[in-house]
Parts: C-alpha cells; sequence; structure tokens
C-alpha cells in the first residue's frame, strides 16, 4: 500500500487502492488500523505530488483529517482542479494532467449515473453545444464554460431545474478554494459584461436603422458675367454657409 503509481494511470491505481484497502479492512489487517492507512497512501502519492502529502501529513498530526475515504476523495479532487488549471506546463506535468483528465472524465460519468433526474441530465446536455474537445472541464465534471453551468450561473437555470445534491455538493467543495472561487466570478463576470455590451450594440443597430441618414456632395464654383448690375460692387454673404460670392475684381 506504500507502493506509487509509477507510470501507472492514476485513476487506475486509485481504484486499486481502495479495493486493497477494503479487502484488507474486511479480514482486519493490523496495516489498516488508526493513521497506518492514511500515511501510507500520503507517502505512495508524494512522487505525484509532494505539496498534498506535506499538506494533509500535518493535517493529520493535528487530527484534522481521520478517514481514508476523505483523504482519497481529496487528492482525486486535486487532480481535477490540477487538469483544470494546469494543462501542458512541462512534459512531465502533461502525462500527470493527461491523467487526471481521465479521472475527471470517470467522476463525471459517475457524477450522471447518480443523477435521480433524468430531466436533469437530458438539459445539462443542451447547454453543451458545440465541440466538446474546446470546452474545459467544469467543476460539476462536465466540458462546457462557467457561464453554461447552471451550478454556477444561477441566470441559465430553466425554471423547471434542480440540481444533484451530490455534484452541488461537489462544487460548493471546490468553490472553497480561494482561487478557483476567484478565477470563476471573474469568468463569469466577463460574460456578463460581454452579453451586455452586445446588448448595447444591438440596441444601438436598431436605432441606426430606424433614422436612416443621407449624404450629399457640395462643390465649389467661380462665375463671371460681362453685365454689371446693381450689386456689382457688394459682397453677398451668405450666413449658413462658408462660402461668399464676390466679383473678381474685389477679392483683393
Amino acid at each position: 500500500m506504500c507502493k506509487g503509481p509509477g507510470n501507472q494511470n492514476i485513476k487506475t491505481w486509485l481504484d486499486e487502492w481502495d479495493r486493497v484497502y477494503t479487502e484488507a479492512l474486511n479480514i482486519d489487517l493490523p496495516e489498516v488500523k488508526g493513521n497506518r492507512p492514511m500515511e501510507d497512501f500520503l507517502m505512495a502519492v508524494e512522487s505525484k505530488d509532494p505539496h498534498f502529502t506535506s499538506t494533509y501529513m500535518m493535517k493529520l498530526e493535528d487530527g484534522e483529517i481521520n478517514d481514508i475515504y476523505t483523504l482519497a476523495e481529496r487528492f482525486r479532487h486535486r487532480l481535477r482542479l490540477k487538469a483544470i488549471y494546469q494543462p501542458n506546463k512541462s512534459t512531465t506535468h502533461t502525462a500527470f494532467a493527461a491523467e487526471a483528465t481521465n479521472t475527471a472524465t470517470a467522476s463525471k460519468l459517475d457524477a450522471s449515473k447518480s443523477d435521480a433526474s433524468k430531466s436533469e441530465a437530458s438539459k445539462s446536455k443542451a447547454s453543451y453545444k458545440g465541440n466538446k474537445k474546446d470546452k474545459p472541464d467544469c467543476l460539476c465534471g462536465w466540458k462546457h464554460f462557467y457561464n453554461e453551468c447552471y451550478y454556477l450561473n444561477k441566470t441559465t437555470r430553466p425554471s423547471s431545474w434542480s440540481p444533484n445534491a451530490e455534484t452541488q455538493a461537489r462544487v460548493d467543495e471546490a468553490m472553497k478554494e480561494p482561487k478557483v472561487k476567484k478565477f470563476v466570478e471573474i469568468s463569469l463576470q466577463r460574460s456578463r459584461d460581454f452579453q451586455a455590451k452586445k446588448s448595447n450594440d444591438n440596441d444601438n443597430n436598431k436605432a441606426r436603422e430606424a433614422y436612416p441618414s443621407f449624404s450629399a456632395a457640395v462643390s465649389r464654383g467661380s462665375y463671371s458675367t460681362g453685365t454689371k448690375t446693381s450689386i456689382y460692387d457688394s459682397w453677398i454673404l451668405d450666413s449658413g454657409s462658408d462660402t461668399h460670392l464676390c466679383n473678381k475684381s474685389m477679392e483683393n
């Protein structure tokens, strides 16, 4: 149980670890008593995530963690977050992110199977239009943008929609991370700003269509005549024009 995943798929390794632990628990092995299994788990995943191991070792010593299943689920959740926020950082991280993505995909399938309402599943799928490969993994487990998520963006929810308790709990847990919460809020605000600008542009276009415009051209010219008139020595001023009339002999 102390052996890490190495090059093995992390999702497969975690499932196998759970199976071995459960079997050891059923036959009452001393190795699964007290904090021993949690210490073994943390040491096994240290090569994948040293920060997680050091953090939860301290929590274990302080008595904040006393359940191996909770610890394993938090590690899975951390893998999902890394897959979302740290893709393709380096060759090593790329492989790690790929494994974490498999974990996120499996969690998504598990969540969809546990959804009690078929109507929720069908309505949720309706919001995931377009090429799913271009969309990121959401905190709810699906592939879509945050502004399309019924759990994160209340304005998109259909009136008949109701959340799945397990999925809602997963989202709430993820939002407890300050960085994650800030990232989601910024994303949702950008979406609202974009929609507001789009609506304003549409209103302006409608206003321009309601009042059509026209263009006119004005040309300058000079004219002469051989006949003297009563205004021969006069200027003709037009207050509405920047061009005035005069006889050529008076132009200087």
